[in-house]
């Protein structure tokens, strides 16, 4: 892929804004928690939250004083809902491989509040197949993809995570009890990688493993699903290794991509 060459103008404000978005994507917050998260003073915090606010990427309750993400962030959800993150072209050498070795659909997923959307996918070729659908939105507590999406938060934003979303079942398989599901995140969280079956569609099974962006926090979950007449657990976990292998892969490419925006861009 090219890479934009510098033009010599500073990016540590808007790397900054940045990290100040990513802080609320569990949920409101005041300035003093954000501030801590993103590692800045409360005087930039707040500099920088009223430049978002004026362009509706943010808002303040007068009441509490927290912050939330503002009306301007639904057009940037619906670009990734809609298949247009980019991510695509970034992860499309690792989704050809993995449909290709496995036979079976693979697939890209992002985190999108209590939602997980469904950015790339290549179908399996097989007549009989199951997929995700570019844009489709399941609950984050659903399937491997999900399971993985929230293992790899940072323990702040999971715990408000799980605090504000609802366990509702899709299947009898979805997991609905919390300390259940804080277990199996745990279980994730040390082994790398999730497994699912049945959990958002019967009779579809389906594992994952997670992709960082360049500062190291949780993207997306990459995954290879399938039908559970076509794949054992077994099978399933025999995929682990060349998923997780892959989802690396990815993971260096965008921190390369990042390594040298960083490098070609001097600081404030």
């Amino acid at each position: 892929m090219r890479r934009p060459q510098s033009d010599g103008v500073p990016v540590r404000a808007v790397s900054r804004a940045m990290q100040l978005l990513s802080g609320l994507t569990t949920g409101p917050q005041h300035l003093a928690t954000l501030a801590a998260r993103a590692e800045l003073s409360k005087a930039t915090a707040s500099r920088l939250l009223a430049t978002l606010e004026m362009d509706q990427l943010v808002i303040q309750d007068s009441s509490t004083g927290q912050y939330s993400l503002g009306p301007g962030c639904f057009q940037f959800a619906e670009a990734i809902s809609g298949g247009a993150s980019g991510l695509e072209l970034v992860a499309k050498p690792e989704l050809d491989r993995l449909r290709e070795e496995s036979g079976e659909t693979a697939t890209l997923h992002v985190r999108i509040g209590g939602q997980r959307i469904c950015v790339a996918e290549l179908p399996s070729p097989h007549p009989i197949r199951y997929t995700a659908g570019i844009g489709a939105a399941a609950p984050i507590h659903t399937g491997s993809a999900g399971k993985v999406l929230l293992a790899f938060l940072d323990d702040t934003g999971r715990a408000e995570l799980l605090r504000l979303i609802t366990l509702e079942p899709r299947t009898p398989a979805t997991i609905t009890d919390r300390s259940v599901l804080q277990g199996e995140l745990d279980r994730v969280r040390v082994q790398g990688w999730a497994e699912s079956y049945g959990e958002r569609i019967d009779g579809a099974v389906a594992v994952s493993a997670p992709v960082f962006d360049g500062n190291d926090r949780i993207l997306a979950a990459l995954s290879v699903l399938g039908p559970a007449s076509r794949l054992n657990s077994s099978q399933i976990r025999g995929l682990a290794p060349l998923v997780t292998e892959q989802a690396g892969q990815i993971t260096g490419r965008l921190r390369q991509i990042s390594n040298e925006v960083l490098s070609s861009s001097p600081g404030e």
